[in-house]
């Protein structure tokens, strides 16, 4: 059996179709007698007696009542042949669930305000519905341009064994409902500190369905960066403060902790001499008071739980040297680097006397895109394969993106 529609009204009719087989084939020169009803509301739409076509299809025009609950019902019809077998089947019917039309939803920066806008696809908004809106907060880095090589914001390293450090970054909710033009907006101020916001403006329709939009934010308040760079092994932090174009800045002061130092940047990098495993934060502040901080790892001594490969920086540019460490539990034999790219190229051969080493890789411009590493250590434990990626950008085609809010 086949209904002429998915949905009904009460009081409206309903074609039924079907057809009917018996072991002998088409049912065509049969009369049933049926019984139809709906069973959640306990209603009789019809009985009587039909005919069937040559090929045993058969039609019912059938009447929903009017008092007709609305909701998903089940519609059983019986029928019964001259010979007294007994035929039933069961459809559903859904009834009285009036669909609205689609809305529109969203939402638009502007300056240091969002606006949700709800309406329907009539063009009238919809007011008074109950808004509500979520804001999740999460700390926003980026590298200004012309900063390669140093770290801004916070950093863990895949090497790096030391707990993060404690930061808990709320949600924010806020209820209300839409005015006349169907708009709900919101304000904000700029934060203390350069932050990435993922807005959710939830709308209740007439019809108590929730739509949900959402859109994301960087929004940067103070004007000021201060980059990192740590070199362990040599015991030294390289650290500079340049605006939001990248600019270098001098005569800042930057906050070095733990052990409350305190520097003036310079307009070329500095370096600090460092011996302390830990945290280092590095905080700086802009003419307004607001103030941004880069955190980096320093670790001299460390246990990874195995054997491990890692790249200094996480990307190169041609005519740079890549530094790349290597860490053995058990230190003794011979390692072999080479570079994956096309065939194997061996770029050096030393001997592993520490658990620490350092190999120095040339950057050039065929290695633009990136390209593996691989290291062979053969000792009398047997071959070990070290294996890692070394990224080079192009030097030419920087792509600097900067993610800000909507200006009126």
């Amino acid at each position: 059996m086949a209904l002429d529609r998915k949905a009904y009204q009460p009081g409206e009719r309903l074609a039924l179709g079907g057809w009917l087989r018996t072991r002998s084939g088409p049912a065509a020169a049969l009369s049933l007698a049926y019984c139809s009803r709906l069973d959640y509301c306990s209603a009789t739409l019809g009985n009587g007696h039909t005919e069937f076509s040559p090929t045993g299809g058969f039609c019912l025009d059938l009447a929903i009542p009017s008092q007709c609950k609305p909701g998903q019902h089940k519609l059983k019809l019986s029928a019964c042949n001259p010979e007294g077998e007994l035929f039933e089947h069961t459809l559903e019917v859904r009834v009285g669930m009036i669909q609205y039309p689609p809305l529109t939803w969203s939402i638009e920066a502007q300056g240091n305000t969002l606006r949700a806008n709800g309406r329907l696809l009539t063009g009238e908004p919809i007011v008074n519905a109950p808004v509500s809106w979520v804001a999740e907060f999460l700390p926003f880095y980026s590298r200004p341009a012309r900063t390669h090589g140093f770290f801004f914001g916070h950093l863990r390293p895949r090497w790096c064994s030391l707990p993060l450090p404690e930061t808990s970054w709320p949600s924010l909710t806020i209820e209300g409902r839409s005015d006349a033009q169907g708009n709900h907006t919101i304000a904000f101020d700029p934060p203390a500190q350069a932050l990435a916001v993922r807005f959710t403006a939830t709308l209740t329709a007439p019809d108590r369905r929730r739509w949900s939009c959402g859109h994301r934010l960087a929004l940067r308040g103070c004007q000021l960066a201060v980059g990192l760079r740590v070199d362990s092994l040599a015991r030294e932090v390289s650290l500079i403060v340049c605006d939001l174009e990248g600019n270098l800045v001098s005569g800042v002061e930057v906050h070095l902790s733990p052990g409350d130092l305190c520097v003036l940047s310079q307009a070329n990098p500095m370096t600090i001499p460092w011996s302390q495993d830990g945290w280092i934060s590095a905080r700086v502040r802009d003419e307004s008071g607001l103030e941004n901080s880069t955190q980096l790892p320093f670790q001299t001594q460390f246990q990874p739980a195995q054997a491990s490969l890692w790249v200094e920086q996480e990307s190169y540019r041609p005519g740079e040297t890549a530094r790349v460490w290597v860490y053995l539990p058990e230190p003794g034999g011979l390692g072999l680097l080479q570079v994956l790219q096309g065939e194997p190229r061996c770029l050096e051969q030393r001997t592993l006397d520490e658990c620490l080493t350092t190999f120095e890789v040339p950057v050039d411009e065929s290695m633009v895109g990136g390209v593996g590493l691989r290291l062979d250590v053969v000792s009398t434990r047997g071959h070990q394969v070290l294996q890692g990626d070394l990224m080079v950008a192009c030097d030419h085609h920087h792509l600097w993106v900067d993610l800000r809010p909507l200006q009126a």
